[in-house]
């Protein structure tokens, strides 16, 4: 919904999409009003595109101490060759830097430095096999100096796949997160968290039966994860996993109360963390959840923009408001785009970016925040083959901050939401498909608690 105009009590709002709001164990499906103060914006300030290869990724980013940026991806012509570019916060390059790698397939998920400049990466990989099915894919930890010179590599297996999805570091310590499947393509599926020493040397490793972990943060002293959770018992379906858990791997609190998958996490500066992922089919749009560091559900929001929604990256300023990257798929015609979209810190959209280009795949993969009101997001644009891909840098100015009109009034609650009537004067908030999208004119009643539609 859009908010237009608002004149003592009459609201002009455009309809534009129906979705979900559960908060504090309350559900409620009804035309979601937001009323800000103010109209929030964003704007480009440059863009970027990496030619390296026949075939270009962007997967992450990392911030070097003197806050130059560098970008971690890969780039394939007969082999894979894992690069980093590093470049000034305006988009200027300041050196760029690869290895090749010598394996059939390989994939970063993961990168972080520190305090030595040097980089670490995380992620998947594949032997090369005869045929498919002698394929085995593989996690791995690779370190790299602050110039992107390669130091090492270390592969992991476990059964016929092993997948490193995420990475953080504690206590001068490296713990990873991910998924394994022993008997690929079937059996059982298991989360894995392990430790590593900054050498890459393994000191132990966990599994999680019916989990599979993508994302890993810490704070305090403690981890904190979220993946998916697999339900073996009735009712049948996937939960968004949230695992609390300390330095020995030992789970403190573990957590599944929405169906839908978990991918993306990460914290703010009050000690909240914040999760990501996407609903079960058919029901594939963007679920965003709120806990506390005790595992309390402090609010759930469900968004839809296109038939598909997938989060892929998400990053939180110190002032609690959330930039997440969401792959973007949309039917008849069949088109894949970028989607930067910004909320504030209860999960209630401030303004959106969405980046298509025609006849391409277009994919967002990684964000980092330069400042509160500077943020680069990188992903990759593909051919429909996926035979030619390049990546694509783009720096946004957010001026969420700016007061470009105002209104001065006490804003709505969710109260009155759950009684909206129709022109008629039926009460429609239990059968949502009595409003159409258009634009409609509401009436506040504050005595009966109600919005009234008046044309």
């Amino acid at each position: 919904m859009i908010l237009e105009k608002m004149d003592g009590k009459h609201i002009t709002v455009i309809i534009t999409r129906y979705f979900k709001i559960i908060a504090l164990g309350a559900s409620l499906i009804a035309p979601i009003l937001f009323y800000f103060s103010f109209t929030y914006s964003q704007e480009i300030l440059w863009e970027k595109r990496i030619d390296i290869g026949r075939r270009d990724y962007i997967n992450n980013f990392i911030v070097f101490p003197d806050r130059n940026i560098g970008i971690v991806g890969v780039f394939i012509d007969s082999i894979p060759n894992i690069f980093l570019y590093k470049i000034s916060p305006n988009g200027d390059s300041i050196f760029l830097k690869s290895s090749s790698q010598k394996c059939f397939d390989i994939w970063p998920t993961g990168a972080l430095i520190d305090d030595e400049e040097n980089i670490y990466l995380v992620g998947l990989g594949e032997t090369i096999g005869v045929i498919p099915s002698d394929t085995i894919r593989f996690g791995f930890i690779a370190k790299f100096s602050g110039q992107g010179e390669f130091i090492f590599r270390k592969n992991f297996y476990y059964g016929r796949l092993a997948e490193f999805l995420d990475i953080t570091f504690l206590n001068n310590s490296i713990f990873v997160c991910g998924r394994v499947v022993p008997n690929y393509p079937t059996g059982s599926e298991y989360g894995i968290l392990l430790k590593y020493d900054k050498e890459g040397n393994l000191l132990w490793q966990r599994l999680f039966n019916h989990h599979c972990f993508e994302g890993i943060e810490n704070m305090d002293g403690y981890l904190y994860i979220t993946g998916t959770l697999t339900r073996t018992i009735p009712p049948l379906g996937f939960r968004i996993s949230f695992i609390k858990a300390d330095t020995l791997g030992d789970t403190l609190i573990v957590r599944g109360d929405i169906e839908a998958s978990g991918g993306e996490i990460a914290l703010d500066s009050f000690g909240n963390i914040l999760i990501a992922g996407n609903g079960p089919y058919p029901d594939l749009g963007i679920r965003l959840l709120k806990y506390d560091q005790n595992g309390n559900l402090n609010w759930y929001r469900i968004y839809f923009y296109g038939n598909w929604d997938w989060p892929t990256c998400m990053e939180v300023n110190p002032y609690g408001e959330i930039f997440l990257g969401n792959f973007l798929e949309v039917l008849n015609p069949l088109t894949h785009k970028w989607q930067l979209i910004k909320y504030n810190s209860m999960g209630e959209m401030m303004w959106q970016h969405i980046y298509s280009l025609p006849d391409s795949l277009v994919v967002i993969e990684a964000l980092t925040i330069v400042n509160r009101n500077e943020i680069i997001a990188g992903g990759v644009s593909s051919t429909r083959d996926l035979n030619f891909s390049n990546g694509i840098v783009i720096k946004y100015l957010d001026n969420s901050n700016i007061k470009e009109d105002t209104f001065h009034y006490k804003p709505i609650t969710n109260k009155f939401l759950t009684q909206i009537y129709d022109i008629t004067g039926k009460r429609v908030y239990k059968d949502i498909n009595k409003l159409r999208k258009g634009v409609y004119i509401l009436e506040i009643d504050k005595r009966k608690k109600k919005l009234i539609i008046i044309k």
